[in-house]
């Protein structure tokens, strides 16, 4: 069963999701077939184009051709392509921590709000935690205590406001969210970063896939081939070395050979939930996964499968693992 219900037949019932199962992304708005119409009538009067040679605007015409050709080849002004039109989408059943992440990008949003109506108790919680079911019962008794006392607090009239600061921030919302369309495909590319990923690289990979059906749908064929050059912006990656969140441990491009991070990983790949996810993605939903995934997926699980330990540059000994810091906090007590 994918979906735990805990304290069944109590009065006080939370729904734990395993992992990002239950996250649901619409495309809501997004310019298609009259892309390139848009663009090309922009672009007619750009430096070294003659202002009369476009006429009306067609896919067979030559000079809207050559215009989104240029545009596509780097030889002028990609603005409008970029930033002239906008993507927008309609993003279910998120945790708090992914709407604090979400919204850090260029976009604007809408979302749901606890200040004027009481707090649903429908929570996210990563795969490799979910799975372990000593952790979950803790979970299930600590989350009744927490409910309770949000009860309470409403039948004693404290504001919506308030009240909502009581409770675990892995609870559900929902958002809209608006972007022009550069925005969005870099944040895309930044986001779908395997070796620092959680939740909103799930979101993205929703996200994307729906543009990707869109653009399937495009009749006019200069907008479809500008859409196709837009979605590479989408995933320009190579091998990771901008933190040591996992450094370059997950690997779909490899290590140079000879290269040394200057610090351990802080974190083990091989026992997040992450890894978790993107095999589930292999086994069942394979259209999320992004070009070279599933070659990397499937050569870690086939080598756990013949008994082998997969790569990592995690050191649990060093300084700045969780194993290690938590140790050093006020409230540590073991």
């Amino acid at each position: 069963m994918s979906i735990q219900q805990l304290n069944k037949g109590k009065k006080n019932m939370a729904t734990f999701h395993n992992g990002y199962e239950n996250i649901k992304v619409d495309l809501i708005n997004f310019t298609g077939d009259d892309l390139a119409k848009k663009v090309v009538e922009f672009n007619s009067l750009v430096e070294f184009n003659e202002p009369d040679a476009l006429g009306e605007y067609s896919p067979d015409n030559p000079e809207a051709i050559r215009i989104v050709d240029e545009i596509i080849n780097g030889k002028t002004f990609p603005k409008m392509t970029f930033e002239g039109h906008n993507v927008a989408f309609r993003i279910q059943n998120i945790s708090r921590i992914c709407l604090a992440q979400i919204t850090r990008e260029k976009f604007f949003f809408a979302s749901q709000s606890g200040d004027v109506r009481p707090l649903t108790q429908d929570f996210i919680i990563p795969r490799a935690i979910y799975e372990n079911k000593d952790w979950m019962s803790k979970l299930e008794k600590i989350q009744k205590d927490i409910e309770d006392l949000y009860i309470d607090m409403c039948l004693h009239e404290v504001p919506y406001m308030e009240s909502r600061y009581i409770g675990l921030h892995s609870q559900t919302i929902s958002c809209t969210c608006n972007a022009p369309a550069i925005n969005w495909l870099r944040s895309c590319n930044s986001r779908t970063e395997n070796n620092f990923a959680d939740e909103i690289s799930y979101v993205f990979r929703l996200m994307r896939y729906e543009v990707i059906k869109a653009v399937e749908q495009i009749k006019d064929p200069l907008s479809k081939k500008l859409w196709n050059w837009l979605l590479t912006f989408s995933d320009r990656k190579q091998w990771y070395k901008r933190d040591h969140t996992y450094n370059n441990d997950f690997a779909r491009y490899p290590t140079p050979e000879g290269y040394q991070f200057e610090e351990p990983a802080h974190n083990d790949w091989r026992k997040s939930s992450w890894k978790l996810e993107l095999e589930k993605m292999y086994k069942e939903r394979p259209e999320l996964l992004l070009p070279g995934e599933p070659e990397m997926i499937k050569k870690w699980m086939d080598a756990e499968a013949r008994g082998e330990e997969l790569p990592t540059t995690y050191d649990p000994d060093f300084k700045l693992t969780a194993k290690a810091r938590i140790k050093t906090v006020p409230y540590y007590n073991r």
